[in-house]
């Protein structure tokens, strides 16, 4: 119907031309009606753009939390002719920071080949994704029926988490705060010729292993234990559940607790530990390993993480749940949430504390997002978060992190001088 009226339009402009050409005697009138007839030709007979191609190159390179991204986006039509308005659909979360992402083309009697660019800002870790292209083919003249197209595949930009490699601390004090080098063994690998205790006989225990002198003194058999070689072990407990997205899209505990974990465990695994994930109200669980594979496998799931509102999971299921992990590493436990309560991860170190000759190796890194608000309750928040970390420090060291008023390489520097 659209197509219809401009035709008309033209069909009667050019008769009327005609017939005032013939009743005013000027014949020159008469002849300029032929241009209107050409135009309807060209409308009705010239078919619209087609053969379109569209083609989004991203560059390949990492991106972390507040990058420019420039996308381009190359253009060919190789028939027809008219206007062909097109617009690069974007994720809602990202911002547009440099050109447009909709513009208009005019494809002419030649081939049309543009490249068109602009830039996204891209607010933090995950997969976004780039829609198809979106076309609106217009014929010329609007001669014939419009069209719409959504042209080339899906692409996708990836946003790892930020990782800031921790420094190495020198400080005169040798002795660590947490006692990582001598609980953080695997208790599977094989026996060294380093002398650990004096115990109870286990049934299974080799015959050569027995401390004689020790068994006749005390009347009960008794065995030699050695320590087992092996490589130190890191398991980090990560909350994702509500309380981890206080704040905004960009910036909420869940996203420093992410950097936090990516970074620490850069570290740990460029010094050769096995390290390991536990994702806290998700049920997700990576076996601790060590290797460059390992850091990539572990970023890939931090940069995928999200908090799940209904999650019913807690730490000690949690800590349940890969008990068998705690039994066969003893690891260094590294736990990182927003805290509103301790009895739950108090029960949580209990249920470890029979793995462990005493204090559960342990660091709580509990996340304060709160200083973004103001007014009474965020001090009575504070007190609350204050009277549960002294009430957590008999049982584990515990790391206060301001995190809108402390930088996370400040946390990662005390965090080193603690476990080196």
């Amino acid at each position: 119907m659209g197509s219809i009226k401009p035709a008309k339009s033209l069909l009667y402009l050019a008769i009327s031309m005609v017939i005032g050409g013939t009743l005013l005697n000027v014949n020159e009138l008469a002849y300029l009606a032929v241009f209107p007839l050409i135009l309807l030709a060209m409308g009705l007979f010239v078919e619209p753009p087609s053969g379109i191609k569209i083609e989004r190159i991203v560059e390949e390179k990492t991106y972390i939390p507040g990058d420019e991204v420039t996308i381009r986006v190359k253009v060919m039509i190789e028939r027809g002719m008219g206007m062909v308005l097109l617009r690069q659909p974007l994720p809602p979360e990202v911002e547009l920071v440099k050109g447009n992402n909709a513009w208009s083309l005019f494809k002419g009697p030649r081939k049309l080949e543009k490249e068109l660019t602009f830039s996204i800002k891209v607010p933090r870790r995950g997969l976004y994704t780039l829609p198809p292209a979106e076309l609106y083919i217009e014929p010329l003249l609007k001669l014939g029926k419009p069209g719409t197209a959504f042209l080339g595949n899906p692409v996708t930009i990836t946003v790892l988490p930020l990782i800031k490699p921790p420094r190495r601390v020198r400080t005169t004090n040798t002795r660590s705060q947490i006692p990582i080098p001598l609980t953080s063994y695997s208790l599977t690998g094989p026996i060294s010729t380093d002398f650990k205790e004096i115990r109870d006989y286990r049934p299974g225990d080799p015959v050569k292993f027995i401390n004689w002198k020790a068994t006749a003194r005390r009347g009960n058999v008794l065995v030699n234990e050695y320590e087992r070689e092996g490589k130190k072990t890191v398991m980090f407990y990560v909350d994702a559940r509500p309380t981890m997205s206080v704040g905004t899209f960009q910036e909420n505990p869940l996203e420093h607790a992410v950097s936090l974990v990516a970074s620490l465990a850069y570290y740990f695994l460029r010094r050769g530990y096995n390290v390991g994930l536990y994702i806290v109200g998700r049920g997700e669980l990576m076996m601790p390993s060590t290797g460059n594979r390992q850091l990539y496998a572990m970023v890939k799931k931090l940069m995928e993480v999200e908090v799940l509102s209904s999650a019913n999971e807690d730490f000690k299921d949690a800590m349940r749940k890969s008990e068998r992990i705690i039994i066969q590493y003893t690891p260094l436990i590294i736990v990182v949430s927003n805290l509103l309560q301790a009895n739950e991860l108090r029960e949580a170190f209990r249920l470890l504390m029979k793995h462990y000759k005493g204090r559960v190796p342990s660091i709580v890194f509990d996340l304060f997002p709160y200083s973004m608000f103001s007014g009474k309750k965020v001090e009575l928040v504070r007190l609350r978060k204050i009277a549960i970390e002294r009430e957590l420090k008999a049982i584990s060291h515990v790391v206060h992190w301001d995190i809108r008023k402390t930088e996370i390489s400040a946390v990662l520097a005390k965090t080193i001088r603690m476990v080196r």
